[in-house]
């Protein structure tokens, strides 16, 4: 609407308009010019207009209003608005029609018009409410598009916010890593005597520096994850495997925490528990934390208890429970208890601490396995957290990475275990196993000693750094060597003497992957 229109010497509340009519009946061109003089409200510029008339002329500017007649010669009023929209005019556009047709008024609406007019029923009164309605409208529009923008432009800051917050954590996050890592590795070097004599004042002191370090690094591991999840790179990559070895690999750590927190560490294990598609490293990262929170909220005297069964409904799969006496969580704070960030705030002298992030990462790790997790809590009465794994399916198999640099001896292993129900992949040297490892996690590593490039134990420290959890059985010709030496230092689950008879090697990795039951009703 052109404001700059209105004129000085009009009537109190008037306002001039500009109208372009666009019909080719000159007759109705002359009625609409009448009925829009007669309009109290309104001082009407009026323009008649048919495209192939050569005396057809526009106003400077876009007009306030346009008519269209619906019948215009050979062409309908409909493409008469398609032109006038492709020239770039937004203005309004009120429909005449000689039509009292529906199926007119709903075209009319689809193709963008504000208003219509029936001829027949031209009268002032009609022409008033047509165009105060299109105008109304058009100023909607505007404001609605306006804010539109605005919302449009508020989003882009904020991702732009958004990201380089989480650059930020990324960055700060690899810078605290290096320093934090030296300064891990030189107070162990002083712990071992490496710096000469440490008195028992000294060690005590060391060891809280080196625990204070060990927080530190938790809580930069909980940045790189967070800017992982929020940026979709922190995936899973889900295999085969029984749940049972899982916990038991850690279960040393979690003992430690719960003694040193004097607290009773239970594990109570279903027997015949099938297998569940896993992620080993993620998976302990879960129960990690969940055992973590629970000795942090627990008094001493207070019990944990780590438990797995089967579920069936609404789908197969294994719950597992951490379950806690200690001071529990307020019903207003369970809905957000997984949000990042969000920390309980309601205490009662326990200590807290932390960055807020765990529960929100374990709750995506979950997640992008197929499972679910839950909490159920009372307050002053304790906690337990639930999460599922699903059941793998009968088409699923354990997955073995073969790591040698001989063909035959790669094609020959890769034989014997996929015979056996395993799904076997073979790679020829040390980095093209961590480039593999890179992109999926086995159940198990069968790691050759002597290899060009990268040998054995060289591969072997680099799993442990990165995999730790994962288990490594290392083969060799020649057991005696230093290369062997130097990986057993290193902790592989095993050693296997090649040439390496079919049934042993199938016991060694049956023992690993399916052991024997260990059911502990209580540690």
């Amino acid at each position: 609407m052109s404001d700059s229109l209105q004129q000085n010497n009009l009537g109190a509340g008037s306002r001039r308009l500009t109208v372009v009519a666009l019909d080719d009946n000159p007759d109705d061109l002359e009625l609409l010019r009448v009925y829009l003089k007669a309009l109290p409200r309104w001082e009407i510029d009026f323009y008649p207009f048919h495209f192939d008339s050569p005396r057809s002329r526009l106003p400077p500017g876009d007009p306030d209003i346009i008519f269209i007649d619906h019948q215009l010669g050979m062409e309908t009023g409909f493409s008469g608005l398609q032109k006038i929209r492709n020239s770039g005019i937004g203005s309004p556009v009120i429909l005449i029609t000689g039509h009292s047709d529906e199926k007119v008024a709903v075209e009319a609406i689809r193709a963008g018009v504000s208003d219509y007019i029936e001829k027949q029923s031209l009268s002032t009164e009609g022409l008033d409410r047509a165009i105060t309605n299109s105008l109304e409208k058009q100023k909607l529009q505007v404001e609605i598009q306006r804010q539109r923008e605005e919302l449009q432009k508020s989003n882009r800051d904020l991702i732009r916010k958004n990201d380089q917050i989480r650059n930020f954590y990324h960055t700060i996050s690899h810078e605290l890593k290096t320093p934090l890592t030296s300064a891990l590795e030189f107070i162990s070097l002083t712990l071992e005597g490496q710096a000469g004599p440490v008195t028992a004042t000294q060690k005590e002191y060391l060891e809280i520096a080196k625990d204070s370090c060990r927080q530190i690094g938790a809580h930069v591991n909980d940045l790189l994850d967070m800017t992982r999840l929020e940026t979709g790179k922190l995936s899973v990559s889900p295999h085969p495997a029984q749940f049972e070895p899982v916990l038991l690999r850690i279960l040393p750590m979690l003992l430690h925490q719960a003694t040193e927190a004097e607290l009773n560490l239970r594990c109570d294990i279903q027997p015949d528990l099938p297998n569940v598609m896993i992620d080993e490293e993620k998976v302990i990262r879960v129960l990690s934390n969940l055992v973590n929170n629970a000795v942090k909220f627990t008094r001493a005297g207070g019990e944990i208890k780590v438990s797995a069964g089967l579920l069936e409904v609404p789908a197969p799969c294994v719950e597992v429970c951490v379950r806690d006496t200690g001071r529990g969580i307020v019903a207003e704070e369970l809905e957000n208890i997984f949000d990042p960030l969000f920390q309980v705030r309601k205490s009662d002298t326990v200590t807290m601490g932390g960055l807020g992030l765990g529960l929100s990462i374990c709750k995506e790790i979950v997640r992008q396995h197929g499972g679910e997790i839950r909490v159920e809590s009372e307050w002053k009465k304790g906690s337990a957290f639930f999460f599922t794994l699903p059941v793998a399916g009968p088409e699923e198999r354990m997955e073995i990475l073969v790591v040698d640099d001989d063909e035959l001896t790669q094609d020959a292993m890769k034989r014997v275990l996929e015979r056996e129900g395993y799904r076997a992949t073979t790679v020829e040297g040390g980095k093209k196993a961590l480039q593999t490892l890179e992109n999926f996690t086995p159940n198990l590593v069968l790691l050759d000693m002597h290899m060009p490039e990268m040998n054995g134990p060289r591969t072997l420290k680099e799993i442990k750094k990165y995999w730790p959890h994962l288990p490594v059985v290392i083969m060799t010709s020649n057991p005696r060597s230093e290369l062997v030496e130097e990986a057993l230092s290193l902790s592989p689950v095993t050693l296997l003497a090649k040439p390496c008879k079919r049934q042993q090697l199938l016991d060694t990795v049956r023992g690993i992957l399916e052991p024997p039951e260990v059911h502990r009703k209580e540690v």
